[in-house]
């Protein structure tokens, strides 16, 4: 299965699944203005088309990696960052709280994961975004309008009238959550048992 998600949700659910990291997404941030652009162009970007980039973090006060894929979208890895004495905060490593390399080889590190998981991307891709806060719900309608037509989105949202609005389409599966949670791993618990097979779909 390839998963493309806008958080750690799609980690956790190759990670319960048993399965091969076919998707170079995992434990990556997407903003959903870069989820969007990648749901709507995916079959027309290139993507070993990157340039890595050292980057303010999205969420807090230190640096972290990023990848520019095809001057199109933008991927963040809050997992690998400065923080301090070029040491790499990196929390799925075999040392918890250190990366294997230090900050001046994470763009290797990086590259390397991304290109392999890349090359396995052979699959129609299930696209899972979770709402964020500081989504618009203009932004979150072209995404639904998008997935009429598209590929498979799995929407994990507390927006009732979305759901309600949306909920007929063939291409979209809700996931409803309590507004501010955010446990990606009983998200990704319910996406296994409840549409593992939307996700892997032919």
């Amino acid at each position: 299965m390839v998963v493309i998600a806008n958080d750690c949700v799609g980690g956790e659910l190759y990670r319960l699944c048993d399965e091969e990291f076919k998707s170079p997404f995992m434990w990556t941030v997407l903003p959903i203005k870069d989820f969007i652009e990648l749901y709507k162009n995916y079959d027309n970007i290139n993507f070993k088309n990157i340039t890595y980039n050292q980057t303010p973090n999205y969420y807090f006060s230190w640096y972290m990696s990023s990848l520019n894929i095809d001057n199109k979208v933008n991927v963040y890895f809050p997992h690998h960052a400065k923080i301090e004495n070029n040491k790499v905060f990196s929390k799925f490593e075999p040392v918890k709280g250190q990366s294997m390399c230090g900050w001046d080889r994470m763009d290797e590190y990086i590259i390397e994961h991304y290109n392999r998981r890349v090359d396995r991307m052979v699959e129609k891709p299930c696209f899972i975004y979770s709402q964020e806060n500081r989504n618009s719900e203009d932004e979150l309608v072209e995404l639904l309008e998008l997935a009429n037509n598209g590929y498979h989105l799995i929407f994990i949202t507390s927006n009732k009238e979305l759901i309600s609005k949306y909920n007929n389409c063939d291409n979209i599966r809700f996931l409803y959550k309590e507004k501010n949670e955010i446990v990606q791993k009983i998200q990704a618990e319910a996406i296994k048992n409840n549409f593992i097979d939307f996700v892997n779909y032919k």
